[in-house]
């Protein structure tokens, strides 16, 4: 685990010194978000605000609130105004396919040898206070101001790099610059080269370069020569190169500084790290054509989508015209793309951006793009390629890190699920109207706590990530645990969270108290299993934050119905959420106002398994990271379903009334009726649990059952019973009844004995292991020695009492090696 370290108490005074953890290589900055509260009072004209763990939150809507998961403080948001102040300029990372053979006098040169910094002529400009820009020496480990990583140089950088970092900024805000000496006498040929590394890809940064003519001050740098955002998750992490035509951004002759800047807006949410390396400043040649821009694909690409025509700038950074200028744009990945074009002129200075053949179709996946120009007679090869990624997805559907998802409009997913608000009559409340009536302890409050409940599963279990729990924990903010975890109070969503194992159905920050101001409005969450085998929790009118104020019309309803196994089941729990419209209040049209406004509190959908493995179907902040509906076509009602098995994501609305006819061998001459578990299971290995059902077959060995999420199909038919051998249907199983007794041959490897005439269970798997053995034996005659009683497992032919005659069945089983046959 990695860590981003507060190490000055005068810079930040209103950090604790908890070391906050984030999975990876990323690394975490920390708050004390009580005593920060108190510094947001004191700066709110600066348009931030931060979290607190008390019930003292920011008002989140329409402002610039970065979450921040309490459990671990990774930073999640996306800010619109951030991005108006700094709008993204696309900036051209230079792939050298040849080296720089140019040979050309170098006007500037810096590397960072020397031990003094800034070098000579070189200076450092602080508005917003700190250290600024020092001196790092290469493999120096954890980079300065982290818990984590390594300084490294590029190719050819010596052995020290110019650095800054969240640390080296301000304590609200990071203005950093570090400026050139001056440089004079420019012409219309110079050229800016240098390389740069962010790191790490964990928190938002932005750098930018800019010319001053005049003095080496703030206010003097006003011509831009790029800016670059470096979002969250962006690949560009290494070292990249870039070069710029600078000499014709100002007039022939010029006198000019070089800043290079640092900027971003909030410290406390945002601020990597920056090395900078080989800046140079080279006089440029006559033939000289640059790859500046990949315009388009860019980012994400939302599907689907209609054919798409990608486009690249280049610009004539040389002193000459130039005509029949070749250039090519090619894309690798899950579709493959290759365009050829040719520009026809193209005269000094000028820019041209070509548009590509309109013929890529991308599908879900990630892609990586190469542009290049390839004029003859350029001499400096340096700019002439340009590499970068974009990614294709889906947001209804996708599969992250072996995790599949599917809501139930995405048509082109192999399999989708269907929205059916399950039945809460009978279930248990954990509040109602906003007063606690649970008798299950509450961690926290109404507003950020969490129930443990646990000997609610019926002695089913729910699996995640390869393992079993028997427990579960619904949080008040929408989360749903399945270990006991103190994040599950959080109030701030996080993609990066140790709030796990738990599935996100909405984590959102909802409020469950009476409000100080306005009406209370109905309100529950609730809980209920299902035939054993669906545990469904519902969140009915689950209202936004907002400083104690009730709003009837701000809240929304979900659902979430979490697939409950066999104590003795492989496969993963097929977990489902259904988000509900507006239909009857479910949803209040102010929360649907606020969702189509982009102004909800930023929330997040998914799951995440104890070893961290997750997979996000929607995240906002407002912008949405993960794009996933929270809504069907006009705000309609939806479902999304979460999987191992992107094929079985299928829950289906319908009942199935399902007639099971069977005898059990040691019962049928007594016509003792019993419970029994039927399963429903794929015809397909790893033959999958479908749905289950548990009912009472009765003396003559009839029980009728009702399945509450089987889509119509064919299934093997498997049958548990508390001491008969699991037996499976000889085939798929595609009516609504079957019948074990006409024959051996109706069960799997006709493994049934006749009784009577009928084809029967074999019985004594007391143990219910998968065979019949001397352990089951033991079992009974220890409980025969003891002279046990009653309705018992040891109880084999159902007479309520254990003796010789339960024994007899065992010993016969045991000794002609019985045991499950299965597909």
């Amino acid at each position: 685990m990695n860590f981003k370290i507060k190490n000055t108490i005068l810079k930040y005074l209103f950090y604790n010194s908890q070391t906050k953890t984030k999975k990876g290589n990323e690394m975490k900055k920390n708050f004390s978000f009580l005593v920060v509260f108190a510094f947001l009072i004191s700066s709110i004209i600066l348009g931030f605000s931060l979290s607190d763990i008390s019930d003292n939150k920011p008002n989140q809507r329409g402002s610039n609130y970065k979450t921040t998961d309490q459990n671990d403080g990774s930073p999640v948001t996306k800010d619109t105004d951030y991005r108006k102040r700094n709008p993204f300029v696309e900036t051209p990372q230079y792939q050298p396919a040849d080296g720089n053979p140019n040979g050309t006098q170098s006007a500037l040169f810096e590397s960072f040898e020397g031990a003094t910094f800034p070098p000579t002529g070189w200076s450092k400009l602080n508005p917003d206070g700190g250290t600024g820009w020092n001196r790092q020496l290469n493999q120096t480990t954890p980079i300065p101001g982290w818990n984590g990583g390594m300084i490294t140089v590029p190719a050819g950088g010596g052995n020290a790099v110019a650095f800054c970092t969240w640390t080296t900024g301000g304590a609200v805000s990071n203005d950093q610059w570090l400026v050139t000496p001056q440089l004079t006498n420019m012409q219309s040929n110079e050229v800016l080269n240098f390389k740069l590394r962010y790191w790490p890809n964990s928190y938002r940064d932005s750098i930018e370069v800019l010319i001053s003519t005049t003095t080496p001050t703030v206010a003097a740098f006003t011509t831009l020569v790029f800016r670059k955002n470096f979002s969250v998750a962006t690949l560009d992490t290494g070292w990249l190169n870039y070069s710029f035509p600078i000499g014709t951004l100002v007039p022939n002759g010029s006198n000019i500084y070089v800043a290079f800047r640092e900027v971003v807006a909030d410290n406390f949410n945002d601020g990597a790290s920056f090395s900078l390396d080989l800046v140079e400043v080279t006089t440029g040649t006559a033939n000289d054509i640059a790859t500046i821009s990949v315009d388009s694909p860019s980012g994400s690409v939302v599907l689907p989508s209609s054919t798409i025509a990608p486009k690249a700038s280049f610009r004539n950074v040389g002193t000459a015209a130039q005509t029949n200028v070749p250039v090519r744009y090619s894309i690798s990945g899950p579709v493959n793309y290759l365009s050829n074009k040719t520009i026809a002129s193209i005269a000094p200075g000028a820019t041209v951006q070509v548009t590509f053949d309109s013929t890529f179709l991308p599908t879900v996946g990630s892609y990586n793009t190469t542009v290049h120009c390839d004029l003859g007679t350029d001499v400096n090869r340096a700019n002439d390629t340009l590499r970068t990624t974009f990614t294709a997805i889906d947001p209804s559907y996708g599969t992250q890190n072996g995790i599949s998802f599917a809501n139930s409009y995405a048509n082109s997913a192999p399999s989708k699920p269907t929205y059916c608000w399950k039945d809460t009559t009978g279930s248990t409340s954990l509040c109602v109207n906003r007063v606690n009536v649970s008798s299950a302890p509450l961690t926290g409050t109404l507003d950020d706590g969490y129930w443990r409940i646990g000997n609610a599963l019926n002695g089913k279990k729910i699996r995640m990530g390869g393992v079993a729990y028997d427990s579960f924990f619904v949080a008040t903010n929408g989360m749903i645990g399945f270990a006991n975890n103190s994040g599950l109070t959080s109030f701030s969503p996080s993609l990066v969270s140790t709030i796990r194992p738990a599935i996100y159905p909405l984590w959102q920050d909802f409020d469950f108290r009476p409000p100080t101001t306005g009406g209370l409005g109905s309100t529950r969450i609730s809980y209920k299993v299902i035939s054993d085998f669906q545990l469904v929790v519902t969140y009915d009118r689950a209202q936004e934050w907002n400083s104690g104020i009730a709003d009837t019309n701000d809240h929304v309803s979900f659902q979430v119905v979490i697939e409950l196994l066999q104590s003795t089941s492989t496969e993963n729990s097929r977990m489902l959420v259904q988000i509900a419209d507006g239909t009857n209040g479910n949803t209040g049209a102010k929360y649907l106002q606020y969702h189509d406004a982009n102004l909800l509190n930023a929330h997040v959908m998914g799951v995440q398994t104890a070893a961290g493995t997750a997979a996000y179907y929607r995240a906002a902040y407002p912008l949405s990271i993960y794009p996933g509906p929270l809504f069907g076509p006009g705000n309609s009602n939806l479902a999304v379903q979460y999987g191992n098995n992107a094929n079985i994501l299928n829950h289906a609305c319908g009942v199935l009334n399902f007639t099971l006819t069977a005898s059990i061998e040691a019962m049928t001459p007594f016509s003792v009726g019993d419970t029994v578990t039927v399963l429903l299971r794929s015809t397909s290995s790893p033959y999958e649990i479908k749905d289950g059902a548990k009912g009472y077959m009765n003396g003559s060995g009839v029980a009728n059952l009702t399945f509450q999420k089987s889509p119509p199909g064919s299934y093997y038919v498997s049958v548990y019973h508390r001491n008969a051998l699991e037996t499976w249907s000889a085939a798929g199983v595609n009516t609504s009844s079957y019948n074990f007794k006409t024959g051996l041959g109706q069960a799997f490897g006709s493994n049934m004995v006749l009784v009577s005439g009928n084809a029967s269970f074999f019985s004594g798997d007391v143990n219910q292991d998968g065979v019949i053995d001397l352990s089951d034996g033991s079992d009974v005659d220890n409980d025969a020695f003891n002279f046990v009683s009653g309705y018992v497992r040891t109880d084999v032919n159902g007479d309520d009492v254990v003796d010789l005659t339960d024994a007899a069945y065992v010993d016969n089983n045991a000794f002609n090696f019985v045991g499950v046959a299965k597909p």
